[in-house]
């Protein structure tokens, strides 16, 4: 069935060329400007303690009219409530304190550990705001933050398979020397072995106890098979381990180091497959690197 009624393409329409750079301009990205954060409508807080003595010290801190607006309504209001309570009325149930921030934006310089450190602990845009000062992000500083959530995953996983097998090994020594003394545990040899320990044999065995009666403990420990010899934490696992405990790792060490170096190697092992114009690029982003301090923001 036909009908006269012409659909327009919305999807055209909401991402057009137009449409795209008026909201590039309202969150400052085209052009890029600090609009954002300069809008009436973004929360503003005060700054406190710590945060206030670096704010009138640090450059990254610029006078902005909104907070000095906060502050004098803040003192209005504590000037009228005060006002109220001398003529003999409860003035504190009106009293509103202005919001506060004690976390002075970017005190961490950048290129730095507490930089990085910063850096890895924000989750969410405000934490990452925090952590730059709303300035571009190193990405060296980046990927080292990556790098270290990595490997504190790692870590934890190293240390808890390293707690797991220390107890492991603590329970099968135990065995072995109650096995030498006393004999394997048999039907025979029940009486020559106290609850304790046939509990003892079982933990080694990874049995459940799921009886007290001495005779059902000795029936599983017979029943389940021989575990497997636990081996010691070797000295590789440790230093592998005191590695992962290394975070302040050069970036070489970090997913674009590694990644950077194999793309230098596969162009070195390649150079007579380039033609001139691609010789000549190679060559032109050697030398610019060589001019630059290589401070790669992204």
């Amino acid at each position: 069935m036909s009908t006269n009624v012409m659909l327009e393409d919305a999807f055209s329409q909401a991402f057009s060329v137009e449409a795209n750079l008026g909201c590039w301009k309202k969150c400052g990205a085209v052009p890029l400007t600090r609009s954002p954060l300069l809008s009436k409508d973004v929360r503003r807080e005060l700054p406190v303690g710590a945060a206030s003595a670096l704010a009138r010290l640090s450059e990254n801190e610029e006078a902005d009219p909104e907070v000095e607006r906060l502050r004098q309504l803040e003192s209005m209001n504590g000037y009228c409530c005060d006002l109220l309570s001398t003529k003999g009325y409860d003035g504190s149930h009106l009293r509103k304190n202005a919001p506060t921030r004690s976390r002075f934006v970017a005190v961490a310089k950048p290129q730095t550990q507490e930089r990085v450190m910063t850096i890895k602990d924000a989750k969410t845009a405000g934490q990452m705001f925090y952590a730059t000062g709303g300035r571009h992000l190193n990405s060296n500083d980046f990927f080292k933050a990556k790098e270290i959530q990595s490997r504190q995953a790692d870590m934890k996983k190293t240390e808890d398979a390293k707690k797991e097998q220390s107890k492991c090994c603590a329970e099968q020594k135990g065995s072995i020397v109650l096995i030498r003394k006393k004999g394997e545990l048999t039907a025979e040899t029940e009486k020559n072995f106290t609850l304790p320990e046939i509990k003892t044999l079982l933990k080694w065995k990874t049995v459940k106890v799921v009886s007290n009666r001495k005779r059902d403990m000795v029936d599983a420990h017979i029943a389940a098979p021989k575990p497997k010899i636990q081996k010691v934490w070797t000295r590789s696992e440790e230093n592998a381990l005191q590695e992962l405990k290394c975070l302040d790792m050069p970036l070489k060490d970090t997913a674009l180091g590694v990644a950077s170096n194999q793309m230098a190697r596969a162009v070195g092992n390649n150079l007579a497959q380039l033609d001139a114009e691609s010789l000549d690029a190679l060559k032109n982003a050697i030398r610019d690197h060589e001019d630059t301090s290589g401070d790669n923001v992204i």
